[in-house]
Formats: C-alpha cells, structure tokens, sequence
C-alpha cells in the first residue's frame, strides 16, 4: 500500500477520534470556564494577586507548595522543617502541607515564585474536582449533560464555595469520587452485570488514590476512608443477596490496596503520627466548627440567591462562611428526601442514605438548630460524630467538613433522578421475582423539557457571588528579590518583622519569595500544644507576644528586664539578622533599642539590621 493510501485509510478513524474526544473537551473546557469566572482577578493577575491578598491560610499555603520542592532540591528533610517557627521547627505532614502539588507545580515555582503555583491550584481544584465527579456520575446515566451537571453540583457546589474562600488543601478533591466510582465498580457493576476490572486491579488503582490524596491532605484521605466504608456496609445492605460475591471481591482487593499503601507511606505516617513535632490528641476547633439542622436551607454570604437575613444565619453556621457548606437549597432538599419514595430505585435511596449520614456527621457532637431564635441553642443530644471525636487520626477533621460528601452523594442522587426523567419511563406493576416492569408514557404526557427545570431549580438557589472577593495584591517587599538581600547570610536565621502569626503571616510568602534563604521565628502552622496534646496555630513565645504588640498593641514597656529576656531567646535561636518592615508602633525606634544600633540601611521596603550580637 502506498503511503498516500495508508494516509486516506487512517483519515476516518483521526476524524472518528475527534469526534469522541470533543465532548470531553468541551466539558473540560466549561469547568475551566467557569473557574476563571471564581478566581478571575487571580487569572489576570496570576504573580500579583491571591485568596486574601497573600495573608492567612494563603500565606501558608504558598509557604508549603515551596518548601517541599526546595527541601528535596537542597537535601533536606521533605516532611519536617526548622527554617520556620525556628528552632523548634514544624511536622508538616501534621500540617497542610500539599507535598505532591508542590513537587508537581515547582517548575511554576521556579519561573514564577510561590503565589503563582498557589494561583494555579487554586483556578484547577474546581474543574478538576467536577471532572472525577462527571466521571462517576457517568455510571448512573448515558447523558453527558447530566453527568457535566452532577460534576458541576459537586466540583462547583456548596462546600467547594465555601473552601475556595480559604482552604485550597479542602478545595482540591478529585481523589474521593474516584474511590467511590472505583468502590462503584468492585461492589455494584458486577450486580449490574456491567464489565469491570479485576478485584486485584481495583485494589491497585485504590491504592494509588490512597497515596496521592495522602500528599494533598490526609485529613481528605481519614474522611474518605470514612465514608469508603460507610459506602461498602450501605450498598451491601441494599444487595443482600450478593453479599458473599461482594466480600470476595472485597477480600481479592483489600490487601493489594494495603500491601502498596503500606511500603509507600510505612515512613511517612510514622513521621505523622510519631515523628519530631508531631501533633497528639484531637485537633483544636473539633467542637467548634459543626453544622446546623437548618444549615441546608441557610445560605451564607457567598450565596448571590438570598436575603441579608438569610445570610446573616448562615454566616454563622459551621463557625464561618469558609467552613459552612452545608446550604444545598430547598428544592434540592426536598427532591432528596421524596424522589426515593416515588421512584424506588435502590442506587438512589442508596446515594440518598449516604447523603444524610453525611450530613449527620457534620452536625458534629451534639444538635444545633442554626436559626436566629436558637443560635446557640445546643439540644445536648449525642451524636454519631461525638465517636469520631474521639477516635485517632478521624479527629483531625473538622465535623462541617462532612459537607464535602454530602455533595458528591447528592450529586448522584441527581444525575439518577435526572436520567430517570430524561428516559422518560415510568415503573409499571411487579414482575414475577420482585423486578418491576416499565412502560413508556404518552406521548401527551412525555415533558423532554422537566430534566432541565429540575436542574434548573437545583442550581438557581445555588448560584456563588464570584468573583470572590477576597482575591487582592500580595505586597512583598522588594527587598526580598532584589541584591539587597544578600546582606543575610545563607542559611542564617533572621527575625523578621512582623513576625509571622495566625493573625498575620505575610513573612512565610517573604520567605518563601526569597527561596528560603533564611531561618526564621514565628509562623502560621498546626503546632502541637505545650501541654503535650492538642494543637495551636502559633508558638507562644517572650518574642512572638512582644512583637505582636509591636504591631497592634498595647505597645510593649521598653524595660531593662524586656530587653535583656528579649535578647537572651534571640541569642539562643542563634538571630544573626533582623529584618523589620515599618509598620505598627515605631518598629524602627523598638529595634534600635533592642538591638543597640540603628538599622544599617532601609531599602526595599525593610530595615535591616545585620551581624547582631545579643551577648553583653
């Protein structure tokens, strides 16, 4: 044959490919779209601008995308670190710490600096997120367009809305539909009698989730573990005559899952769960951040659909705006709690019961109503979750966070009413052996128009204020990327002021700006408490409260006793530089009198003060 030929015959298969790839493009463009559309001043601005103009979880967030990248690069520990909260460093693997998407981002990171990778998360974590979820939804329904809307319910849903505000390690989760569709495939396809893969493969594919949702956030993997099980006990209740066949295939699956996780995080969980700095007890905030019982009728402010009342009663739920993602609407909660008993399918009530033990679980400890009249009214009834409190690991996930799965199993309970609707069939009267029959409608009654209203009337009430209005300009100083910052030593420690905190911690952006070429004080990071259980966001030391004060008030008394206790722990943690941005109450004048000298220049946005001495 001819090369001529070759090319004439291979023609209609490129065509073909073509042709069954553009759907896919087309969804995957829209999911970008529409997260352009939430992160849009970051996607004009993706150097300059950030979530919280580069503050607070912001701050760390970058911090951590860049450390694991520049540790690995320079020989050092990937998982602990002392060039923050220094000397007595950090567990990052009790922290959110992103390993993998820093490894995998770091080229950004070295073109562009640390709020660019962060920015590139941040604009991928929603259609990433819808993508798994429109992959799971695909084996409830031959429609594309369900399947994009149940992505879209999931990976632009209500507890995607609320963590995109702040929590880019909550709002990057592709990882749990793909257990669920992998789970789908082990326990419900061969019932089904469609083609699936082998147990063994199953458990190899589960176990590779496994460890990548472990290097984005365990405290996903805990919570995912969780409803994984909760998932296989609810489905093999609903198929109790295919119990034996499904604990085979869950036997043949198990350790393939195990034995691959297990060599693979064997070191890094020890590091978690035993290692230096290491987080013990139930993670502070358990108690604190929960649900409501009126949380999925209250939306917050992030909700365009709503009164201010409204929205002033789910501001408070789940502690903030940025945790509570609980609101799914009124339509959709009724739709959830009827369509079970009109359509009787038992994939749906399936997906319905795992939807409300979610929600459940978000309640938290004890019952809270949520309304005006009963804001803090606490029933003082016990809870599923006041179990998980005090079971290990599980409690260091924040009860509201439970929303997550509330979404993706209503999220199929949709694409199931939506393909029921659509197939426009309705049960007819049983068939010998329990199955139901089904007989097409009408003509005068088929509505090919009611799936769309459906959707419609699920999404309006769920309609986000984007852009988020918290994207703003991340002020480093130039200081800290210019020649000027070769007056710190490589590998040094510096005090940089303000010194970092969970109220503000722009220093760990500084930082990380400057490629970590300092030690530093101070941080933003899970720290375990000086008790020995729980944990703090901030060491609490003579510094880190003096200079604090320093920044905000009550301004600290310049006595003989502070200064010599001042000088006395930065001359332990071995300060060889002190870097001070002039804001505040007379930084300049309380350096100079704590240092002894005034600063040897002020250039790009810092005084510096170098080759300090705190002896004498």
């Amino acid at each position: 044959m001819r090369v001529e030929d070759e090319v004439i015959a291979d023609a209609p298969a490129t065509a073909s490919r073509r042709r069954a790839a553009a759907p896919g493009v087309a969804i995957a463009a829209s999911y970008l779209g529409l997260a352009a559309v939430a992160f849009w001043h970051i996607v004009t601005h993706p150097t300059t601008i950030a979530m919280s103009s580069g503050a607070g979880d912001s701050a760390t967030f970058a911090w951590q995308l860049a450390y694991v990248p520049w540790a690995i690069a320079h020989g050092h520990d990937p998982f602990v670190a002392t060039v923050a909260n220094y000397p007595a460093g950090l567990n990052l693997l009790d922290n959110t710490s992103l390993p993998l998407l820093g490894l995998i981002g770091s080229p950004v990171t070295a073109l562009w600096g640390p709020v660019a990778t962060l920015n590139l998360w941040w604009v991928l974590a929603f259609p990433l997120s819808a993508a798994a979820a429109y992959l799971l939804a695909r084996r409830f329904t031959t429609s594309r367009s369900i399947a994009w809307f149940a992505g879209l319910l999931y990976g632009f849903g209500p507890y995607q809305v609320a963590q995109g505000a702040g929590h880019l390690n909550l709002a990057f989760v592709p990882v749990p539909p793909l257990v669920m569709l992998l789970l789908y495939d082990l326990l419900v396809a061969p019932v089904r009698g469609q083609p699936t893969r082998s147990p063994r493969s199953i458990g190899a594919r589960l176990a590779v989730l496994v460890i990548v949702q472990f290097f984005i956030s365990s405290e996903i993997l805990a919570t995912t573990a969780v409803f994984a099980a909760l998932a296989v006990v609810v489905v093999a209740l609903a198929n109790r005559s295919e119990v034996r066949g499904g604990a085979r295939r869950v036997a043949e699956a198990v350790p393939v899952t195990a034995g691959i996780a297990a060599v693979v995080l064997a070191w890094p969980l020890y590091v978690a769960l035993a290692g230096p700095a290491h987080v013990r007890g139930t993670i502070f905030g358990y108690r604190y951040y929960f649900s409501a019982v009126f949380g999925p009728v209250l939306p917050s402010s992030l909700f365009v659909v709503a009164t201010r009342h409204l929205h002033s009663l789910g501001d408070r739920i789940g502690g903030n705006p940025v945790e509570n993602g609980t609101y799914l609407g009124v339509f959709l909660v009724v739709l959830l709690v009827v369509a079970p008993f009109v359509a009787r399918r038992r994939r749906l009530t399936v997906a319905v019961v795992l939807a409300a033990a979610s929600f459940v679980l978000s309640l938290g400890v004890s019952l809270h109503f949520g309304v005006s009249r009963f804001a803090r009214y606490d029933a003082k009834i016990p809870l599923p979750a006041a179990v998980l409190y005090k079971t290990p690991i599980v409690n260091q996930a924040f009860p509201v966070r439970y929303s997550l799965y509330v979404d993706l199993f209503a999220s199929v309970a949709v694409a199931i009413v939506l393909d029921l609707l659509r197939r426009d069939r309705a049960p007819g009267p049983p068939r010998a052996g329990g199955h139901r029959q089904h007989r097409r409608l009408p003509p005068a009654r088929r509505l090919a128009v009611l799936p769309i209203v459906v959707a419609a009337l699920v999404a309006v009430p769920l309609i986000p204020a984007w852009p988020y209005n918290s994207q703003g300009r991340v002020a480093v100083p130039s200081f800290f990327t210019s020649s000027a910052l070769d007056q710190v030593p490589e590998g040094s420690v510096a005090l940089v002021y303000p010194i970092a905190t969970n109220t503000l911690s722009n220093a760990e952006v500084w930082q990380a700006t400057a490629r970590f070429r300092f030690a530093m004080p101070g941080g933003y990071f899970v720290l375990p408490a000086g008790s020995g259980r729980g944990s703090v966001y901030t060491a609490d030391t003579l510094v880190e409260r003096t200079l604090s004060g320093v920044v905000a008030g009550p301004n600290p008394s310049r006595s003989a006793t502070l200064r010599r206790e001042l000088r006395a722990q930065l001359g332990s943690w071995h300060v060889r530089t002190v870097l001070a941005q002039p804001v505040g109450t007379d930084p300049v004048g309380f350096f100079t009198w704590l240092v002894g000298r005034p600063p040897g220049s002020c250039t790009g946005g810092m005084c510096v003060w170098p080759r300090v001495s705190w002896s004498g």
